[in-house]
């Protein structure tokens, strides 16, 4: 009687991690078909954006301090941050998904040029509102949009990328020549995402 209680109990519990286990991959597909879905959308987008914008405002002792304001699709602002960093040049990463009509980005990391990339400060919190990225909200946007845009950021920050085609990092930082003699104190740099492909700096 006994034995068969045991086997009943296992059999219970082998069900209830079945059960799990399905859930968990019927999710999984779902964020799939919701992010190649993305590939229509993104077609639709502008050809750039502004993800970030950021200034120095103090450079002592080794160490900089950074403002970094965060926008959306609309050139809204949807965050800021500051900083204070050791290091003088400031480096900001981004996770980018490479889509048959284009290209997504997401800042990942802040970091400088005393502080690896693998040690940087991750973005994702100054940016984020009920698990979506505001970098990349737009107005009007379609469900197909939204639930795709979502997905997406849930599998990157999760760290769960292993299925997601074409996805990879890209640095960019301030010139050197820009830091010397402090002349990128107080002046305004604007992050710019290509739609088509790139990521750049520019001079406010």
């Amino acid at each position: 009687m006994r034995k068969l209680k045991n086997f009943l109990i296992f059999l219970i519990i082998i069900s209830v991690i079945g059960v799990f286990l399905y859930f968990i991959f019927l999710k999984t597909e779902t964020q799939l078909e919701k992010i190649e879905k993305l590939n229509d959308e993104i077609a639709l987008l502008k050809t750039e954006y502004q993800p970030i914008k950021f200034k120095v405002t103090h450079r002592q002792n080794g160490q900089t301090t950074v403002l970094v304001k965060f926008f959306n699709l609309e050139s809204q602002e949807v965050g800021k941050q500051e900083f204070t960093l050791k290091g003088t040049i400031v480096s900001f990463d981004f996770m980018v998904v490479q889509f048959d009509n284009g290209y997504l980005a997401l800042p990942y990391k802040i970091f400088t040029d005393e502080i690896e990339a693998v040690s940087g400060i991750e973005l994702y919190q100054f940016y984020e509102k009920n698990g979506f990225p505001q970098t990349l909200f737009k107005k009007d946007a379609s469900n197909d949009y939204n639930n795709g845009v979502k997905a997406l950021f849930d599998k990157i920050k999760s760290g769960n990328i292993n299925d997601i085609e074409n996805i990879f990092g890209s640095m960019v930082q301030n010139n050197s020549s820009v830091v010397t003699n402090n002349r990128d104190i107080d002046q305004w740099f604007k992050i710019i995402s290509h739609t088509a492909g790139g990521i750049e700096i520019i001079e406010e």
